[in-house]
Parts: structure tokens; C-alpha cells; sequence
């Protein structure tokens, strides 16, 4: 069993070794590019190899602070921009003033990633870089992402998704170059909390972000998210994590009442990014 595993192991490491090298054939093709950077681990990932294959006087980090991705603060994307040695630039951009987002239609993502995308490539433009990078993986394929459309009609490339490079690939790429970001949990657009149809307000959003904030402050390990459907908040967690929710739920309780939810719901399935796309994706099929 233990040879199995080794083995296992060291074919996953090839694997992703072999596709690192696709990845930097395929940034390196590229005179100069600007990464969407997020502070996640996909985008963290991306930006590193950008300005280990380009240099740093080739690339530039932009984040675009939205109120939509609130996981990561400011303070922590320019320390680790910092320590990449990376150029940052930080742009306001208010996406709840389009109706196309704040509507949240089932291809909010779209126009979503149409309007930050956007912005990002009249950004390359007036400073002469060449192409503007996204950090989707292989993964991302695998889900209900309109966005992915938009990316492809503006020419956005997605070296990740092209060197065909999975999550666990890329933690284990990260922690091998010594990111701090490897083991990070996933970060994702707030807006994914609502079911779809239901019309974001800045206050919704602030009331998810906080729950999660409290919720990680227990301290939860891994992934978390707080669903809001209207007054009733459901929480999925790993399983594993489940029994330490159960041990905690009056506290629990008590301060997502306090922050204006009325029941408060624990997911007895194991946490799934994207579920809110369940119900979509079955009337699809």
C-alpha cells in the first residue's frame, strides 16, 4: 500500500512538473503582461511565474477592489505583492452600479467578468503591456462559469486553464516554490452566497462577510460559506469540520441573529464551491 502511494505520489508530482514547464512556455511567449491578482492561490501562483519567466519590469499586478471579493484585504495583497517583488496597482471599481451584476441573473458572471476585464485591458493599453492574465484553472471547467465566456470574446488568457494545471497542482507548485499562499483557502466572489435572481445590496454582502469572518475566527479549517437565502443563513463547512459547528452552534447562532439573519442552517453535505449552481445545472441536463 505504501509503495502505491509513492507511486501515486511521485506521478502526480511529474505530472504537474511537466505541466509548470508547458505553463512558462506559454507565458514566455509574451512580450509583457498584466495579471489579475486576487491574493488567492491560483492568481498568486500566476503572478510568480509571470515575473520569474518575464521579469518584473515585464508585468504588473492589478486588483480591482469591487466589494465583491472582500476575503483578502488590502494590507495582505500588498505585502505579498511586496514579497514577489511584484509592481501593484489598485483600481476602484463599483460593480453593484451595473444592473447586469446587481441583478444577479444566471449570467451575472458575464457581464461581471466582461466589466472587470474590460478595464483591465484598457489598463494594458494605456501602458503599452501586451496581454492581460487570468488565473482560471483546470478545475474551473468543470463548473457553471459564464465568465469563462466573456474572457475568451475580450482575448484573456488563461495560462493556468491552457497548461491544463489543477487546484491540488498548483497548492503543490506553490508550496514547492514557497508561497505562502499554497494552503490558503479559496476566495470567491460574495455574490456566489445568493441564490440567483436574488438582487445584491451592499448590506447583504456585508452581512455573508462577516458571518464568514466570525466563522473562521472559531477557528474553522478549510473552505467555508455562509449561503444566504434571504433571512435564513446556511452554512457549509468540510465535513470534517462539521462536529467542531455542532460544538459551537449557540455561539454560532447567537451572532448570525445578531447580524439580521433569522435561522440559521447547517449543510449536512460536505462544502462544494459552486453550489449554488446545483439547481441550474440539473435543469440544464
Amino acid at each position: 500500500m505504501a509503495n502505491e502511494m509513492s507511486s501515486a505520489n511521485l506521478a502526480f508530482e511529474e505530472r504537474a512538473l511537466k505541466k509548470e514547464k508547458t505553463l512558462e512556455n506559454i507565458i514566455g511567449s509574451l512580450k509583457s503582461a498584466i495579471v489579475a491578482f486576487s491574493g488567492g492561490v491560483d492568481s498568486t501562483y500566476l503572478l510568480h511565474k509571470a515575473l520569474q519567466v518575464l521579469g518584473s519590469n515585464k508585468v504588473m499586478a492589478v486588483n480591482l477592489q469591487t466589494g465583491l471579493n472582500r476575503s483578502i484585504s488590502l494590507t495582505h495583497l500588498k505585502g505579498l505583492a511586496e514579497e514577489l517583488k511584484a509592481e501593484l496597482l489598485v483600481l476602484e471599481h463599483g460593480l453593484l452600479q451595473e444592473p447586469m451584476v446587481k441583478d444577479n441573473s444566471k449570467e451575472r458572471c458575464y457581464y461581471c467578468k466582461r466589466s472587470i476585464f474590460g478595464l483591465l485591458l484598457n489598463t494594458a493599453e494605456e501602458r503599452g503591456i501586451a496581454a492581460v492574465l487570468d488565473g482560471s484553472n483546470a478545475d474551473d471547467t468543470m463548473d457553471y462559469r459564464p465568465g469563462m465566456k466573456a474572457l475568451k470574446e475580450l482575448g484573456i488568457k488563461s495560462p493556468l486553464l491552457e497548461a491544463g494545471l489543477t487546484k491540488n497542482e498548483i497548492r503543490w507548485l506553490s508550496a514547492k516554490a514557497g508561497l505562502p499562499t499554497w494552503d490558503q483557502p479559496a476566495t470567491t466572489c460574495l455574490a456566489t452566497r445568493f441564490p440567483y435572481g436574488t438582487s445584491i445590496e451592499p448590506e447583504m454582502l456585508n452581512r455573508v462577510y462577516q458571518a464568514e469572518e466570525f466563522l473562521r475566527s472559531l477557528p474553522l479549517a478549510g473552505d467555508l460559506r455562509v449561503r444566504c437565502h434571504n433571512n435564513l443563513a446556511r452554512v457549509e463547512v468540510n465535513a470534517e469540520e462539521i462536529d467542531k459547528v455542532l460544538e459551537n452552534r449557540e455561539k454560532i447562532s447567537s451572532r448570525l441573529k445578531e447580524l439580521g439573519f433569522t435561522y440559521i442552517t447547517l449543510s449536512l453535505d460536505d462544502f462544494s464551491s459552486g453550489s449554488m449552481n446545483m439547481e441550474l445545472l440539473k435543469i440544464e441536463e
